[in-house]
């Protein structure tokens, strides 16, 4: 018997995104803008956006030169 494995997908806001990438609310907005920040997804009706931890962490990995934890 295959036992599935799930992955758990933690959601973040703004706040977080901005707490663990040093970005300015400015500097985020413009890289959104840009094409070069995940657009993430809205939640609540639309007006609050969610972006997945993982695809964050991509994006530093990608964008900063380092992959430390």
């Amino acid at each position: 018997m295959k036992i599935a494995q799930y992955r758990t997908i933690v959601l973040i806001g703004i706040a977080e995104i901005l707490e663990i990438t040093a970005l300015s609310r400015t500097e985020f907005w413009r890289l959104r803008r840009d094409g070069k920040f995940s657009e993430g997804f809205a939640i609540d009706g639309g007006r609050k956006k969610r972006w997945r931890l993982s695809v964050v962490e991509k994006w530093m990995r990608d964008n900063t030169g380092g992959d430390d934890e």
